[in-house]
């Protein structure tokens, strides 16, 4: 890509970021939607923005420059702002409406990203699908997890093992959730075929579920699409050994 191609690039991946927080920001200001659907709503949002940044951006490095700029950018504009407008505090994605918990869970998902982008740039351009895979089944999966195992998760896990609240309502809402989204994303970034893309689909999601479960403190932002990604990647190599 030329260099206005990517400030161009760029734009317009700053525009989706803005409008599309901005939406959702609003709709929670103006109603008294449960916050926690407010939350899971910007999770979908990222979903789709690292199938942006690699579709957008032809050389991995720039999209690296990219994601640490916006990551630095954001960090002071959001203090900034929340120290001018202190009622920007109730927009905030956290359940605590705490600016920090925003930055902390942007700075993890951007450093995740990174990592994919580096590890898939390694291992060749033609991996680099997994990479949305783990990022979307992480997107819809976690939010539905979330979402379900609040509101009607009852059958809870051993509290040893998983952390505290972990249902298997959850887990199954996350395996729901993600499954049609990496189903798509083997079969139009993958090149899968149907049988391929059903069964591998539905390894991932089981494994990323199980991840979800585990994950502790937030660190889902990390494991999910991490563990996912790479796991896409021993899928396909063991169904492609089956066969």
């Amino acid at each position: 890509m030329t260099g206005s191609s990517n400030f161009y690039g760029f734009i317009f991946l700053l525009l989706y970021y803005i409008i599309a927080a901005g939406i959702i920001s609003l709709f929670d200001y103006l109603t008294d939607y449960r916050r926690e659907w407010i939350r899971k709503s910007y999770h979908i949002i990222y979903s789709f923005s690292l199938l942006l940044i690699l579709y957008i951006f032809s050389d991995w490095y720039i999209a690296v420059l990219v994601l640490v700029g916006i990551s630095l950018a954001a960090v002071i504009i959001l203090n900034l702002s929340v120290k001018l407008v202190p009622g920007l505090k109730q927009l905030s994605i956290s359940r605590k409406s705490s600016i920090k918990e925003v930055i902390r869970q942007m700075i993890y998902l951007h450093s995740t990203f990174v990592v994919l982008i580096l590890i898939f740039q390694y291992l060749g351009e033609q991996y680099i699908f997994h990479a949305v895979v783990g990022v979307m089944v992480w997107g819809f999966g976690d939010s539905a997890a979330a979402l379900v195992g609040k509101f009607i998760g009852k059958r809870e896990y051993d509290d040893i093992i998983f952390p505290s609240g972990k249902t298997l309502e959850g887990s199954l809402g996350f395996m729901g959730a993600s499954y049609f989204p990496a189903f798509l994303v083997l079969i139009f970034l993958g090149g899968y075929n149907l049988i391929q893309a059903f069964i591998t689909a539905a390894l991932i999601v089981a494994f990323a579920s199980l991840v979800e479960a585990l994950s502790r403190k937030g660190l889902d932002t990390i494991t999910i699409p991490l563990f996912a990604a790479l796991f896409s990647v021993l899928a396909q190599r063991l169904y492609l050994y089956l066969i």
